[in-house]
């Protein structure tokens, strides 16, 4: 797995829901997977954050929204 694409948003998380053979919805594990390594991404990312920083990317839900809050911060700073 490419980690940078949960972070960039190249590695767009699969449906929840399939259809297996009998054309019933059942869960997709590739999106449990998915939401599995963002959430750990996620983790790692707000982990290294400061405090001050740690509150501006608090409600964002993917590695994705944190990436991409901070990415928008900095750069109207520069």
């Amino acid at each position: 797995t490419k980690l940078l694409g949960y972070v960039d948003g190249s590695e767009v998380c699969p449906a929840q829901v399939i259809l297996d053979s009998n054309h019933l919805e059942i869960l997709n594990p590739k999106h449990t997977l998915w939401t599995t390594i963002d959430a750990h991404l996620l983790s790692c990312i707000t982990a290294t954050l400061s405090p001050s920083l740690f509150t501006s990317v608090i409600h964002c839900q993917t590695s994705y929204d944190v990436w991409h809050t901070l990415a928008k911060r900095f750069t109207s700073l520069s």
